[in-house]
């Protein structure tokens, strides 16, 4: 568990009422945490490829296409080992890429 998560965690486990605290708790507190983190990643990720479709390389100031085409391959790549890679997402950056200052 990282830091940054076991801070999270304790400090909601502190909240509970002694009688309820207990190792499932503490499990059950980390699982919602965790898939909390993920559904944010997911949605991030997503919101990512719209922006850029969207906006196209006139939002990225001071980034090359080599960069941001390694962030949309990543993005991409995530997504689809998850199986929440979006049917337009092809569509959304090559029109993305359309857009340009």
């Amino acid at each position: 568990m990282t830091v940054e998560l076991c801070d999270c965690v304790v400090s909601t486990y502190n909240e509970i009422c002694s009688s309820q605290q207990g190792g499932i708790t503490l499990t059950k507190l980390v699982l919602d945490e965790n898939f909390c983190m993920f559904f944010n990643i997911i949605n991030t990720l997503k919101n990512f490829l719209k922006i850029f479709e969207s906006n196209g390389l006139t939002l990225i100031q001071g980034k090359t296409v080599s960069m941001i085409t390694k962030q949309l391959h990543a993005a991409v790549v995530s997504l689809g080992e998850v199986g929440t890679l979006p049917d337009e997402t092809y569509r959304d950056i090559l029109c993305g890429f359309t857009k340009f200052q």
